[in-house]
C-alpha cells in the first residue's frame, strides 16, 4: 500500500467537507479513489473480528453529537468542546465487552488515541460505521 494513502484520503475528504458525511457515501467514494476498499458495517465489532483474524482494517465512525475533551494548554485543565458532527477511527479494541481503541483527530496536537467502552460509543451518537481496508493488489505491489 502506498505510504501517502492516508494523507490522500484526508485531503480528498477535506475538499469535500461540505457534503453530507453522515451517510458515509463520501467516504466510500473517496476511499475507492485512493485505492482502499470501504464497506458499511453494522458496528465496529465486525472490524474487530477482522483485526483478530489478521486483516488490515480500521473502522471509521460517523458521530452526530460529539463532545471532545481537550486539555487547555495554558491551564492544563480538561475542557469539553461541543464539536457536533465528527468522525473517529476505531483501530483496535476487544470483543469481550466490546471496548474500542479510537483515534480522534480533534484537538490542537493533531489528535489522540482514547479508550472507549461500548457505552461511550453509543453516547457519541454514531450515524454509520464504515470499514476501511487496503485493496489486495496494493498490498501485493508493496511486497
Amino acid at each position: 500500500m502506498e505510504e501517502g494513502t492516508c494523507d490522500e484520503l484526508c485531503a480528498r475528504l477535506a475538499t469535500w467537507g461540505g457534503q453530507a458525511m453522515d451517510s458515509g457515501a463520501t467516504l466510500l467514494e473517496a476511499a475507492n479513489a485512493c485505492g482502499l476498499v470501504a464497506r458499511a458495517v453494522s458496528s465496529p465489532t465486525d472490524s474487530l473480528r477482522a483485526m483478530v483474524s489478521g486483516k488490515l482494517v480500521a473502522c471509521c465512525v460517523f458521530l452526530e453529537a460529539y463532545v471532545a475533551v481537550v486539555n487547555d494548554p495554558e491551564t492544563g485543565e480538561e475542557v469539553e468542546q461541543d464539536v457536533g458532527a465528527h468522525s473517529v477511527l476505531v483501530v483496535g479494541g476487544d470483543l469481550f465487552s466490546p471496548n474500542y481503541v479510537v483515534f480522534d483527530p480533534w484537538g490542537s496536537r493533531g489528535g489522540h488515541a482514547a479508550y472507549w467502552t461500548g457505552h461511550d460509543a453509543t453516547l457519541a451518537s454514531p450515524t454509520c460505521w464504515v470499514e476501511l481496508a487496503p485493496r489486495m493488489s496494493s498490498l501485493q505491489g508493496a511486497a
